[in-house]
């Protein structure tokens, strides 16, 4: 992913997830990768991680700030 893909990706990306009452505050950009930084609508901070082929996200993950992120998000506590 060059850089203008990079950029047209991460203004695409904000204006999208901001509709679902996220805040993106910073979208990052690798060879194969791009890392999404935000807070979800309870207003804890999320990183996700999508792993690209080609135009297409492979694989996503997300991590969450804390426990009670994860849990706001309507995860079950981490064993």
């Amino acid at each position: 992913m060059d850089q203008r893909q990079a950029a047209d990706f991460a203004a695409r990306w904000k204006r999208d997830w901001n509709a679902l009452r996220c805040t993106v505050e910073a979208v990052d950009a690798g060879v194969d990768a791009v890392v999404v930084n935000y807070r979800n609508h309870a207003g804890n901070r999320v990183y996700e991680v999508l792993t690209l082929d080609g135009p297409l996200v492979s694989a996503g993950q997300a991590t969450y700030g804390t426990d009670s992120a994860a849990a706001a998000s309507g995860l079950p506590p981490a064993a």
